[in-house]
């Protein structure tokens, strides 16, 4: 099974491979840090004057890159349209609109797979996504980040902040300050998180839920979301979207 996210999408998906050479011995790739056995296809690791994430490399010395880094650094579609996806070894999926985000935070795939999630023009983000092995625990890339979920926290998290909104969050705030309020319905408890990266690591409480803590309501429900890392109160967010649906397979 292949142990990078490039060699994934090579081996299983029709994108346009690139390959200059076949390794003299084994080795690794430059850029992913996969495995390139000796007699295998795969680039010279040289690199244009304009790429600038020497840093995420796996190894700026190796002789070679794989053909799957090789062919998605030559793929404008994943620096753009493909850059924010989840990818799996049968399908991607788009992975852009909050309620895309939603689904696949509340039912991750089947291992293998990857998240990713550009956050500016141009960025290369699919390559350097970690491989997730695991959809009890899993982590997104976010431009130049990674964003780590535990699963069971989440979701708890999401019936917690149901629960309270299930009890008419405007009616208790109207109650308790005696002025009429109106509080969006399926709102996070957390202040607003962004669908990129500014605030994404950010899990403070929005006004009305330090009211209601302070009033002393829902105190099970917010022991659950007081479990949240930062991380996964950004990714809430998405999870209590409307409508959220399974998105359908991106065509390459």
């Amino acid at each position: 099974m292949p142990l990078t996210v490039s060699q994934m999408i090579a081996k299983h998906h029709p994108i346009r491979l690139v390959s200059s050479t076949h390794a003299e011995h084994d080795s690794h790739c430059g850029v992913c840090g996969g495995t390139i056995a000796t007699g295998s296809a795969c680039d010279d690791m040289v690199l244009t004057k304009s790429f600038t994430n020497q840093n995420d490399l796996a190894d700026l010395a190796s002789p070679y890159r794989c053909v799957g880094c090789a062919s998605i650094m030559a793929d404008n579609r994943f620096q753009m349209q493909l850059s924010s996806v989840v990818i799996t070894p049968k399908a991607i999926y788009p992975f852009a609109k909050k309620i895309d985000r939603g689904f696949f935070l509340i039912n991750p795939p089947e291992p293998p797979f990857a998240m990713v999630v550009g956050v500016s023009k141009q960025q290369h983000v699919v390559w350097r996504s970690p491989l997730n092995l695991n959809s009890r625990r899993f982590q997104i890339q976010l431009g130049d980040d990674r964003v780590a979920i535990r699963h069971s926290h989440l979701m708890e998290a999401v019936s917690a902040a149901k629960s309270i909104q299930a009890c008419d969050i405007s009616a208790a705030i109207t109650a308790i300050t005696g002025r009429k309020t109106k509080i969006k319905e399926n709102t996070s408890p957390f202040t607003f998180s962004d669908m990129k990266s500014a605030r994404s690591r950010q899990n403070e409480w929005a006004w009305w839920a330090l009211l209601l803590r302070k009033e002393g309501k829902h105190d099970a429900e917010f022991k659950a979301l007081d479990e949240l890392t930062s991380d996964e109160a950004w990714a809430l967010d998405f999870c209590l979207a409307d409508d959220i649906k399974k998105p359908e397979p991106i065509s390459l």
